[in-house]
């Protein structure tokens, strides 16, 4: 989830989310999305500040094929640049106001309105933890910082069968 994204790489989970749905070797993002609506499924994932999740729903008779396909989502991953920045723009759109870059005006409002500061939070007065707020969907500024190689390291550190719950419910 966005907790876990390096200081200064806010959105790293999230854009990752987008781009673990595009990078199958073999298939175009289309092709790869087809294969579960002409079984008559659904498939989605989402990001929080605490996980991501990606989910399937087809019908029973097609179990089979639902576990090979998350095992394509999932597993053996090669992230490139075309790729990477050809999914930046759908993130963008997706946070919409707040993923414009930031202007003159807008570090002047932060200074005025005291953004950040405040009396610390329970985790960081009653156990010592600080706990920072980063947005989950990152910034305009933070997305463009992003490269191949940090979804890469993401990847590898976080989406291992160990990080990993798989729900499986039919009938």
């Amino acid at each position: 989830g966005g907790s876990q994204d390096p200081e200064g790489k806010e959105g790293l989970a999230h854009y990752l989310e987008h781009v673990v749905f595009t990078a199958v070797p073999g298939k175009t993002e289309a092709e790869f999305k087809g294969e579960v609506t002409s079984r008559g499924g659904t498939r989605n994932g989402s990001t929080n500040t605490v996980r991501t999740r990606y989910w399937l729903e087809v019908p029973a008779s097609e179990w089979g094929f639902a576990l090979n396909w998350m095992d394509q989502l999932l597993f053996d991953k090669t992230f490139d640049e075309e790729n990477i920045v050809r999914q930046r723009d759908p993130i963008l759109l997706e946070g919409k106001a707040a993923m414009k870059p930031k202007g003159p005006m807008d570090y002047l409002e932060d200074l005025v309105s005291m953004k950040g500061v405040g009396p610390p939070g329970f985790s960081e007065r009653e156990l010592g933890i600080p706990y920072k707020v980063r947005p989950v969907l990152g910034t305009w500024e933070s997305l463009h910082r992003i490269k191949p190689e940090d979804l890469s390291a993401f990847y590898e550190r976080y989406y291992g069968p160990q990080n990993m719950l798989l729900t499986v419910v039919g009938d």
